[in-house]
């Protein structure tokens, strides 16, 4: 009943923003990668809401996943060996959670010993940065990145150096989600411990260090209800955007005033499929070329407010819903974003995917996952490695 002391068992939960994922989490002590037991996600039907109908909405559907993976879970093999998780991790996406990098730098008269209050010090003065989070009500605040002479290092203290950089992060929650997400898991996990990050850290975390990629690019994340935009350079966020446009928004402006959102996506997954023909997919390629002009403006107009004094690298990382991914994918990387690049040449885009992330988490047989579930649970295996 007790597992093995080379096994731990966590909960992983992705909260989006129209949906609950779930996850069941096994993790080696020895740093290979972990293992997904069991596996769900509950999604909101596709439909308009208020804020306050969305946020109890996207509860019942964490309790919902969480119910149901947790009873798969207990009545495995795995859960009888190993026994209850006593830890739960969650990653809360846009627009529950928002986030802000700051940087700071001193250049000392001569070389100093690196002290854990010198790094203090200049994390303070890249904090006190100005932004629009909520001091009141911050959900994670941390330094991700010391650099001594303008260098990167892991282990800073006692180095020598004249120099030294820090690169913060820090996110707010907004207060009512908070508590409908914290008496969420408790309702369904009990007394496990509550470990909660934003999903612009755990997705910058795990492009960093578990994807290959430039030392420049930008991510997209796009959720049901909302888009998140950061801009990386050489491991520093430059730029980070929420835009009220997501999924649902999207598939809302492609079914116009008489069409039904959950209708477009069905056909989306056709023409992803190679199987979409006749009238009615004819109608929805003139609906996408109508409502393109618009996201052009939109994305573009987000995209271009970036880029003050730095252009943006070419490189776009993506991560949205697997039946709208080829779509968008076509769509920024023809978009003229040209005029924003470091190269003058329109994004590459790269989609991330459930394999993407193989080397760092697998499911077991039979479970099946989503990008979202992969990427939460990845970085828990990445958080629990490190610390």
């Amino acid at each position: 009943m007790f597992g093995s002391s080379h096994e731990r068992v966590m909960a992983v939960v992705d909260v989006g923003s129209g949906s609950g994922g779930v996850a069941i989490l096994i993790v080696q002590n020895d740093g290979g990668p972990a293992t997904i037991v069991a596996a769900d996600r509950s999604i909101l039907p596709l439909e308009d809401r208020s804020k306050e109908q969305t946020m109890k909405g996207v509860v019942s559907m964490i309790k919902e996943a969480g119910t149901k993976v947790l009873k798969q879970y207990t009545e495995s093999d795995e859960g009888k060996r190993l026994g209850p998780p006593r830890k739960v991790y969650a990653s809360i996406r846009a627009p529950w959670t928002r986030s802000s990098a700051g940087f700071a730098s001193v250049v000392f008269p001569k070389e100093q010993t690196i002290t854990k209050e010198l790094i203090t010090k200049i994390a303070r003065t890249a904090l006190e940065e100005d932004h629009e989070l909520d001091k009141a009500n911050m959900l994670e605040t941390s330094v991700v990145r010391v650099e001594l002479n303008e260098y990167p290092t892991a282990h800073p203290l006692g180095k020598q150096a004249r120099r030294l950089s820090a690169v913060t992060f820090e996110s707010d929650f907004d207060p009512v989600m908070r508590k409908l997400v914290t008496d969420a898991l408790h309702s369904v996990f009990g007394e496990s411990e509550q470990i909660m990050h934003s999903g612009a850290r755990t997705y910058l975390s795990i492009v960093q260090e578990r994807m290959d990629h430039p030392e420049t690019y930008v991510i997209i994340d796009m959720v049901s209800e909302a888009t998140t935009c950061m801009a990386v350079r050489n491991g520093i966020i430059t730029h980070h955007a929420v835009l009220s446009e997501g999924v649902r928004t999207i598939l809302r402006r492609i079914a116009g005033t008489e069409g039904m959102p959950e209708e477009m996506l069905n056909l989306m997954r056709m023409v992803v499929a190679g199987s979409c023909s006749g009238e009615a997919c004819d109608k929805l390629n003139a609906a996408l070329a109508k409502i393109e002009p618009d996201l052009v403006r939109i994305f573009g107009e987000a995209i271009g407010a970036f880029v003050g004094k730095q252009r943006l690298p070419d490189t776009l990382i993506l991560a949205a819903h697997p039946d709208i991914t080829a779509w968008l994918s076509h769509l920024f990387s023809r978009i003229d974003f040209a005029q924003f690049t470091i190269t003058t040449r329109p994004f590459v885009v790269h989609v991330m995917k459930p394999d993407s992330l193989k080397g760092s988490v697998l499911p077991k047989p039979g479970v099946s996952i989503d990008t979202g579930i992969v990427v939460t649970c990845a970085f828990v295996n990445t958080e629990l490695h490190s610390s």
